[in-house]
């Protein structure tokens, strides 16, 4: 269902945020500058990831 979403130009958000369920189709959803983009805020406000780590781009070097 989720590449349904994808494929017909649908988005993954919803009130719940995008979470692990619907990580795998993050980087299509936003595209690969998104994604970067997503993970320079976390490595900026977060560079311990203490806050829910690994639930939205998966699990990342903190380097």
């Amino acid at each position: 269902i989720q590449q349904e979403f994808i494929d017909s130009g649908g988005g993954l958000s919803h009130h719940h945020g995008v979470g692990t369920e619907h990580q795998p189709w993050l980087v299509d959803d936003i595209s690969e500058p998104g994604a970067f983009m997503v993970d320079a805020v976390f490595r900026a406000t977060d560079p311990g990831q203490n806050l829910n780590p690994g639930k939205v781009l998966g699990d990342r070097d903190p380097s």
